[in-house]
């Protein structure tokens, strides 16, 4: 891999699976590797794991209000990989490559059911939202028929993964992750809304049963700035 160490790190970020280890609360050390020769540099990546259970909420990634996010996946791939094999693009040309994963991760390994995910275009989403006042007063915001209407316009296409629905069904559990995966690249210098919920029992921190629901935005990295990297 012909990559610099900090290259090595967003290329993990970019990841499902591999991300989901740098990202965890309970890891104390991490450490990069960087080494070069023949032709070629590597650059590897570890982490030391506490262990132990710890009260942590869902770690969302990008994080609500994150910038300068990038637009694709990994450029290699990844392994297991995370994409349903028959829509993996073939094509080598990089602009084909999917979006930059969106993963919600319950590190207190609770049972997650009832999962659901969407990535809207927040442009799009606020256009549509206020056009819905206009002619259709009587709507309530965000009742079932309004998110039909929202969701035609502004939803952007993506893989949905989680617990019950693994993408990959060598990873059980899905490491205890809902995940989007964007099925084109994303746009630069665009902010994005993204909508997650779930039915969470069964933590060591938390008996009872109880519902999930978060909402966020980040912004993605212009592509000025993607290319001067």
């Amino acid at each position: 891999y012909e990559i610099s160490p900090s290259m090595g790190v967003d290329g993990i970020m970019s990841t499902l699976y591999h991300r989901i280890f740098l990202i965890n609360p309970r890891m104390k050390k991490y450490g990069v590797g960087y080494a070069k020769g023949r032709g070629h540099k590597v650059s590897v990546v570890g982490y030391k794991d506490d262990l132990r259970n710890i009260d942590s909420p869902p770690v969302s990634y990008p994080a609500p209000g994150q910038i300068d996010v990038p637009i694709q996946f990994a450029e290699r791939g990844e392994s297991p990989d995370p994409i349903p094999f028959d829509n993996r693009n073939d094509k080598e040309d990089k602009d084909d490559r999917a979006g930059y994963p969106i993963t919600a991760t319950f590190y207190n390994y609770p049972t997650i059911g009832n999962a659901r995910a969407i990535l809207l275009d927040t442009k799009k989403l606020e256009e549509m939202g206020e056009k819905l006042k206009k002619t259709k007063p009587d709507l309530k915001e965000e009742s079932q028929e309004w998110w039909d209407i929202v969701k035609k316009y502004a939803e952007v296409e993506c893989w949905f993964s989680s617990p019950e629905q693994p993408a990959n069904r060598s990873i059980p559990g899905n490491y205890h992750s809902i995940v989007l995966i964007p099925k084109d690249q994303l746009n630069y210098t665009k902010q994005y809304t993204v909508l997650m919920g779930a039915t969470i029992k069964g933590d060591p921190f938390h008996k009872e049963e109880r519902d999930w629901q978060e909402t966020w935005s980040f912004k993605t990295v212009s592509e000025k700035d993607a290319k001067e990297k």
